[in-house]
């Protein structure tokens, strides 16, 4: 009897690492003065912007940047990227637009605690921490927290995850287009709550203390004493949940 033995060679695939390059333009603006709000309409653009960091004034750090597997293109795409910052009254504003795919203008604003802001990002997201005010927010994400006031915050591609501390009269509404809304409030104020779910994803709402309170399906309705306080919330592609703090 003959006996056969298949040996079997395994050669490994040839395979290169390509290292992505960035290049990036840093610079700090300084706006003395009093500022009751700040105005953002951004293209590719990340902003951050924490209240109480400063007495007075703000801080606008921006970096511009370009991603490329060679350097040359990452200069390229850095080149096509352009931005402003201005002041006029008692309103900074900030403007952003990148040409190429893989480049972007990026804030980091530092503010006194007092600020209301009225942002639109095409693509990017807004993080915000420690402000008072009335906020008007869109962007891929929105991330709030330490915030007093109101806020209505849409994000188009992820989660909006937000503690505020509403005020005696505020309107407080969060939609997704393809994310979770994650909303922390107080617990015990004078809430009028509407919910629209995602009947695809979970819903989570703790006890606010209501007085009343209805579940159907994705909706959910609630209120408390003299329902001052209007909650609205509006979930697309994602769970639901409200925290009580």
């Amino acid at each position: 009897m003959t006996h056969f033995r298949r040996l079997v060679t395994l050669l490994p695939l040839p395979f290169v690492l390509l290292a992505c390059e960035t290049n990036e333009v840093t610079e700090t603006l300084t706006f003395d003065g009093d500022y009751a709000a700040l105005f953002a309409q951004l293209d590719d653009s990340d902003l951050t912007v924490v209240g109480g960091a400063i007495g007075s004034g703000l801080e606008v750090r921006v970096v511009s940047w370009g991603t490329a597997v060679a350097t040359d293109k990452a200069q390229d795409r850095l080149d096509g990227n352009s931005y402003s910052a201005t002041a006029d009254g008692e309103v900074v504003s900030l403007t952003s637009r990148s040409t190429e795919n893989r480049a972007g203008v990026d804030f980091d604003v530092l503010s006194p605690e007092l600020l209301s802001l009225d942002v639109a990002i095409d693509s990017g997201r807004a993080h915000l921490e420690y402000l008072e005010g009335s906020h008007l927010i869109t962007a891929s994400s929105v991330r709030g927290e330490g915030l007093i006031g109101e806020i209505d915050a849409y994000a188009d591609s992820g989660d909006n995850v937000i503690a505020i501390w509403p005020y005696e009269n505020a309107r407080i509404r969060v939609e997704t287009y393809s994310g979770s809304n994650v909303l922390t409030l107080p617990y015990g104020l004078d809430y009028d709550l509407t919910i629209v779910g995602d009947p695809e994803y979970a819903m989570s709402v703790e006890d606010l203390g209501f007085d009343v309170a209805y579940a159907s399906g994705a909706a959910y309705v609630a209120q408390r004493g003299a329902a001052t306080i209007r909650i609205e919330v509006f979930t697309s592609g994602g769970d639901t949940t409200i925290y009580a703090d």
